[in-house]
């Protein structure tokens, strides 16, 4: 493919909230169930649990009240409070994508933006890899209902 062929499968989001990296990174990464809506979830009204475990390796995972469990991701890289990098092991019909060639990649980094507040960078990568329909589940995640409106509530969260 010539560089001119390139086609772009990725969105950036950015947002600001108060305190340090750290504290960024804490709610995002331990805190994931304070701000991430349920309705965006398999179990939603049902959801007892959703988390990431923020170690390379670690599962970002959800449960029910039942117990049943779906691992929708998989962390890749921490960087404790700069940088956390997942795969998206969801498709755009809102499955779980089994295979992790065929997973999109998500890279948050956290830095200090003057005293006692903290850019948040999101970059959801490699949409091709979701195969047939990626430039819908795309322009899906890119409009104000996807990862817009998520990092909105994470800003409300770090706000309160």
């Amino acid at each position: 493919m010539s560089e001119g062929d390139a086609v772009e499968d990725s969105l950036t989001r950015q947002v600001f909230v108060p305190g340090a990296p750290a504290d960024a990174y804490r709610l995002f990464v331990h805190r994931f169930r304070d701000w991430w809506p349920a309705d965006y979830t398999f179990s939603r009204e049902d959801l007892a649990e959703i988390a990431i475990e923020g170690a390379a390796g670690g599962r970002c995972i959800e449960r029910d009240r039942l117990g049943k469990e779906w691992v929708w991701g998989t962390v890749i890289g921490a960087e404790p409070p700069h940088r956390l990098v997942f795969r998206w092991h969801i498709t755009g019909d809102r499955q779980i994508e089994t295979d992790p060639d065929r997973a999109s990649e998500v890279e948050v980094r956290f830095a200090a933006n003057g005293q006692d507040r903290t850019e948040v960078i999101l970059k959801h990568r490699g949409f091709a890899r979701h195969g047939d329909g990626w430039r819908d589940y795309l322009s899906g995640m890119a409009s104000d209902q996807g990862w817009s409106w998520c990092l909105e509530l994470y800003r409300q969260a770090a706000s309160m």
